[in-house]
């Protein structure tokens, strides 16, 4: 069996219709996106299909898969449990599914937070997730303004970060967080 066949089974049996159709229309549209960047296909339906593939659990239910599974969370991720349907979905892709493409997973785990220098894979995603048709946002953005996928990333990625600090959450920069570990180590 496939593995896009092996994803369509899992979530057909955990999510429920609307987000399947969520999961259905990231890949869609990923793969309207996809082909002016050139990206592998099958990997781009793989994430779009699993990135919510953990959304069917409660914070109960994710807490303890993680502890179970011996998960990484980072330490912003711990404060809000809406982040850890990421690191779930990706372990498993990667242990149920059998996906191993390291982009894919990386894509998946991040999808909610996204860094400032982020791959074109991992790009369409998290955009394909933001501008996906069936979502409840109300934005006046027009995707197809937009020349390039890493300026409408950037514009996507400030639009999230302004609704996440109006909700009082806060959010790390996982990448200047390491930075700054690191400058205290040295």
């Amino acid at each position: 069996m496939s593995k896009i066949k092996k994803i369509e089974r899992y979530i057909y049996s955990k999510l429920s219709e609307k987000r399947l159709k969520h999961c259905y229309g990231v890949a869609s549209t990923a793969l309207l996106l996809k082909g002016f960047y050139g990206l592998n296909i099958s990997a781009v339906i793989i994430a779009g299909l699993g990135h919510d593939c953990a959304k069917w659990m409660t914070a109960e239910k994710m807490e303890e898969y993680i502890c179970e599974h011996k998960i990484k969370i980072f330490e912003h991720e711990h404060r809000i449990f809406q982040l850890w349907h990421g690191p779930i979905a990706a372990h498993i892709l990667k242990n149920e599914i059998g996906i191993n493409n390291k982009n894919i997973l990386y894509a998946v785990r991040n999808h909610t937070i996204a860094q400032k220098n982020e791959k074109k894979f991992f790009q369409l995603i998290y955009i394909a997730d933001y501008i996906e048709p069936l979502r409840e946002r109300k934005s006046t953005l027009n995707y197809q303004d937009f020349d390039c996928l890493n300026d409408l990333f950037h514009k996507i990625r400030e639009l999230k970060m302004q609704f996440i600090a109006s909700t009082g959450r806060i959010i790390v920069d996982k990448k200047a967080e390491t930075e700054q570990k690191l400058k205290i180590k040295s």
